[in-house]
């Protein structure tokens, strides 16, 4: 995965990630976590996946299936990241 020049606060993250899971919007939950790490292409990717569910007005299955898939990405790139007791904080945010 690709990275950007600047990763945000990681508290600042998990509480903006937090707010997102509490109005049921997890795909824009996923794409600040990304966003966060600095991983870029996980962050566009979820960010297309985004996209296509406000066209869509639903999340399909099959996309649902490829967005689970990046979601296992991002835990094992924020695991990697950060400490343990980030890691925690961040996982329990979504």
């Amino acid at each position: 995965m690709k990275l950007v020049a600047q990763k945000i606060d990681i508290s600042t993250a998990i509480h903006q990630i937090s707010e997102m899971t509490a109005r049921n919007d997890h795909t824009a939950a996923y794409v600040a976590g990304a966003k966060a790490l600095g991983a870029k292409e996980l962050a566009k990717k979820l960010d297309l996946v985004r996209q296509l569910v406000d066209l869509e007005g639903c999340l399909p299955s099959k996309l649902s299936d490829y967005r689970h898939g990046l979601y296992e990405q991002l835990m094992a790139f924020a695991k990697q990241e950060l400490s343990a007791k980030d890691f925690d904080q961040f996982y329990r945010a979504f």
